[in-house]
């Protein structure tokens, strides 16, 4: 099946799996497409449903070990990392988007993650080698196995992760982080011709102070890739002096359900985070297929772009990457042991030390052939 005929089963999928009242975004699936084609990075994080449906033949071998089998972060890929205050008010670091949350091979979520970092760095975006990029990934996912994992702590621990973001973080420009939620043209305020089911103003105000006067808006613009097209909306109340907010986004199951179960109703973000280990996001709520998390200036996704020179420092880029082959372990620990973890990953080690290295080259070049032909296809596609 060529990438463009996956493109438009899976997006014809996503809208009969949305609820009656519920639309998938033309002008958010334009601006999908249009990103598809801007480099072979972007094309990655948009085309999930893609890669579930050629890991499986490219890493057959990888793909078929049913022991290895964990909650697993689906899409996971080196820009799904993000900060977030814990409910001891503490600021954590972490993978911070669980839409295509299922079970697969604990290597799943490697490989995709070091095929992501491969495809970062020929942007120029981060600046080591192929080999480096794979190491680091398993020597902090072999670290944390060791240890139990744990999570990131940025305010008291983790000083060099914690300078490496700072710079990604929004707390600097809070007023235009507020201001640009206000922006008609990307949230344009709900109506009777941008309704908000009721449901969804309900799951947001629960989510608000009590007694707060509720502002809501439809997001137009959005800011992911994968989840372009998913009905989004955000509610924004001033409160003692200063704005709180909210987000609601569509769920559906994962793209790997839709190619082995499309009639499955199973979505498996909130299984996966309520085993993680690590401290979790308070204002992380799943109800009725949708997500509603937090909105602040310092509770964002990490842009590679974002994150300044030093991460094309060596050492910063190797800590980057170690913490997120940690922080992967901390999602997979939650359903398998350590140990047992840890002796699979060196049986692969020991077998053929370059099997991550082997598997993320090659798919990222499958990734780039299909790239290529996403971009000669008609431009309206």
């Amino acid at each position: 099946m060529s990438v463009e005929r996956s493109t438009a089963k899976y997006e014809q999928w996503l809208q009969e799996r949305l609820k009656p009242n519920q639309e998938i975004s033309d002008f958010q699936i334009k601006k999908k497409h249009k990103a598809m084609a801007d480099d072979p990075f972007q094309f990655l994080r948009a085309t999930f449903y893609r890669w579930a449906q050629l890991w499986p033949k490219e890493c057959t071998e990888l793909a078929s070990q049913k022991e290895d089998v964990v909650f697993a972060i689906g899409d996971l890929h080196a820009e799904n990392f993000g900060t977030w205050r814990d409910a001891q008010g503490r600021l954590v670091w972490g993978v911070n988007d669980f839409d295509e949350a299922c079970r697969l091979p604990f290597t799943h979520d490697l490989v995709r993650l070091a095929t992501s970092a491969l495809l970062a760095a020929d942007e120029d975006h981060l600046s080591i080698s192929n080999d480096a990029i794979c190491q680091c990934l398993v020597d902090g996912y072999a670290n944390a196995c060791r240890a139990g994992g744990g999570g990131f702590i940025l305010d008291s621990a983790h000083q060099a992760l914690r300078l490496l973001i700072n710079d990604a973080l929004e707390t600097a420009n809070a007023k235009t982080f507020w201001k640009d939620l206000q922006d008609e043209n990307d949230y344009p305020l709900v109506s009777s011709k941008l309704p908000i089911d009721e449901n969804v103003a309900r799951f947001l105000s629960d989510s608000l102070p009590t007694g707060a006067k509720v502002t809501y808006r439809m997001v137009r613009k959005g800011k992911g890739l994968g989840s372009l097209g998913r009905p989004r909306f955000v509610a924004l109340t001033e409160w003692k002096g200063g704005f709180v907010g909210r987000e609601a986004k569509a769920l559906v199951p994962s793209a790997v359900e839709w190619l082995n179960d499309p009639q499955s109703t199973e979505i498996g973000a909130e299984a996966t985070l309520k085993v993680a280990i690590r401290s979790p996001d308070p204002w992380y709520q799943i109800r009725q297929g949708w997500v509603i998390r937090l909105l602040a200036p310092d509770a964002v996704k990490v842009d590679l772009k974002k994150l300044g020179k030093q991460v094309n420092e060596d050492s910063f880029a190797r800590t980057l990457l170690k913490a997120m082959g940690w922080d992967a372990a901390n999602i997979h620990l939650g359903s398998k042991e350590g140990p047992k973890l840890l002796n699979r990953l060196e049986n692969l080690q020991s077998m053929k030390k370059a099997w991550l290295l082997n598997a993320a080259e090659r798919m990222r070049d499958v990734v780039k052939d299909d790239f290529k032909a996403w971009r000669k296809a008609p431009a309206d596609n």
